[in-house]
């Protein structure tokens, strides 16, 4: 058996080479957390696993839950309870499904969630946090209707990891370029990586959790085009702008997402004086109205062409 000293060399004898980059399995139980500074509240990391991409069809099979708590500095200081459970869809398990995630019908037959713990972690919690949470949101939400009036912030979106040097926004390579790896699509596995990733400090050595926490307090803004010219496709696109159906709740057409509404009102004016006048959509979101199932924003106006 090899002990922790003799695993402490040979690591920094490794590292030592300058040849080799290591990776360490996640395990909160290991983390190390900055004394708390003011008052400590309490957030919750989810992640649920279903038979499908639709939360209109599909079911929730698995769901997992991290809580943990941060300071007035919106630092991690400490863990709270978790949760992992199994629910029966009432239907097999595509394999594609269990291919991905490991989980068969055996594992959920006959199987509910604990609804009194869930809610109960929930009901401490000020803030709900994904990776993806466009996709996990209308899930959680449907589960425990009483999320859908809690501030939601995502790990993929609201973290600005493009500036941070990192253009692949998957779990696993994030975890990978902080020197962390996990047991991949297993829910209580994938929260608890998401709390060990938020952990680790940004290029500026400020923890990631106070990172995200900062964008997700800031009101985002979408800016839609509609009844477009089909020609105009190619320019919109390298503007930036992305082709939405309107199956996600969302206005139908050529959108793009906005720091602020000065931003996206010189977006509409450019494209006036560049391919034609046009009409366009404005909507405004925040924490308690980002991600959710259907499109509500906080507020949306019509931007007339000029």
């Amino acid at each position: 058996m090899i002990s922790d000293k003799q695993e402490a060399l040979w690591v920094a004898g490794l590292l030592a080479t300058n040849r080799y980059r290591l990776l360490r399995r996640v395990d909160l139980r290991n983390l190390v957390f900055p004394e708390p500074e003011g008052d400590v509240k309490s957030a919750v990391f989810v992640d649920v696993e279903t038979t499908g991409l639709s939360h209109g069809h599909d079911k929730v099979i698995e769901l997992g839950m991290q809580a943990f708590d941060f300071d007035a500095k919106d630092r991690i200081v400490g863990l709270g309870p978790s949760y992992q459970g199994f629910q029966d869809p009432g239907m097999p398990i595509p394999s594609k499904i269990t291919e991905i995630t490991g989980i068969t019908d055996d594992d959920v037959r006959g199987q509910s969630l604990n609804m009194t713990e869930i809610q109960d972690i929930f009901r401490h919690s000020r803030l709900i946090i994904a990776h993806n949470a466009r996709f996990d949101r209308p899930f959680v939400e449907a589960l425990v209707p009483e999320t859908s009036e809690m501030a939601w912030a995502c790990s993929l979106q609201d973290l600005d990891w493009d500036v941070m040097g990192l253009r692949n926004k998957s779990l696993d390579y994030l975890l990978m370029r902080h020197g962390l790896f996990h047991e991949a699509h297993r829910a209580l596995d994938d929260v608890q990586a998401g709390v060990a990733l938020l952990g680790e400090d940004d290029p500026d050595g400020q923890q990631l959790f106070a990172r995200l926490t900062k964008h997700a307090r800031k009101p985002s803004f979408l800016l839609t085009f509609h009844d477009t010219p089909f020609d105009w496709k190619d320019s919109l696109k390298a503007l930036g702008c992305y082709w939405s159906s309107g199956d996600d709740g969302q206005v139908k057409g050529w959108s793009m997402k906005c720091s602020s509404a000065e931003e996206a009102m010189a977006l509409h004016a450019h494209v006036g004086e560049e391919l034609g006048q046009v009409e366009a959509m404005l909507s405004r979101y925040n924490a308690l109205t980002r991600y959710k199932s259907e499109d509500v924003p906080n507020h949306r106006e019509i931007l007339k062409p000029n």
